[in-house]
């Protein structure tokens, strides 16, 4: 997959520590994959503190770190959390902000073209889900 594409995008599940399986946690996938992370925080906060210690677990594991967008920031007058939060992150993270998301609805946007969306329809996607959401007729 890499070998074809300008650019792979690996998303994490909620968190550097999240367990995948009884074994491993997204550290473990992100230290496989040697790729730099993208650290996405929110803007509320305890958003200093979460993305700090994120910074430190992978900086103790050696990932590189692109750095960190803000996501879901509030788009008219932030509260002082959310308006100091992305300087304080840069600050003491020493990782540069990427980009601030605003909180505002998605736009709605044209369908997107079949040569995307005819991989995403081949999948089984019910084999990912959660043994009570599968559905009886695919397994």
């Amino acid at each position: 997959m890499s070998r074809e594409s300008d650019v792979i995008i690996v998303e994490g599940v909620g968190g550097i520590l999240v367990p995948l399986d009884k074994d491993h946690t997204t550290l473990d996938l992100a230290k496989w994959l040697s790729l730099p992370t993208v650290i996405v925080a929110r803007a509320n906060l305890g958003t200093i503190n979460h993305t700090l210690l994120t910074i430190e677990t992978l900086r103790r594991a050696a990932i590189p770190i692109a750095g960190v967008v803000i996501n879901r920031y509030p788009a008219d007058s932030p509260p002082t959390a959310e308006e100091t939060n992305p300087r304080y992150i840069e600050k003491y993270g020493k990782v540069p902000i990427l980009a601030i998301v605003p909180n505002e609805p998605a736009l709605k946007r044209p369908p997107l073209p079949e040569s995307i969306t005819s991989p995403i329809d081949m999948v089984d996607w019910s084999r990912f889900a959660a043994p009570s959401r599968r559905n009886p007729s695919h397994e």
